[in-house]
């Protein structure tokens, strides 16, 4: 009995909570711009060729690229440089 009373109250919460929820307009924009950190650490082996693949992407909207090198002891800050 207790559990079937638990789960009515349950169900009204749920039911209230929807019915109140603000709306999403239809409109929604599809012009978002991405920034994607990309953290490297003794990868001078692979930094130009991923360089080279970022200048490639042909993502339509602003888009910032941002490499974050980890305190490496190679030479991947002077390719980067």
């Amino acid at each position: 009995m207790i559990f079937a009373l638990l789960n009515f109250f349950l169900l009204l919460f749920v039911i209230a909570n929807a019915l109140t929820m603000p709306k999403l307009s239809r409109n929604l924009s599809s012009n978002h711009s991405i920034a994607l950190h990309i953290p490297m650490r003794n990868e001078s082996e692979n930094v130009i060729e991923l360089v080279e693949m970022l200048k490639t992407q042909s993502y339509p909207n602003a888009h910032h690229f941002y490499i974050l090198d980890d305190n490496s002891t190679d030479d991947t800050y002077s390719l980067l440089s």
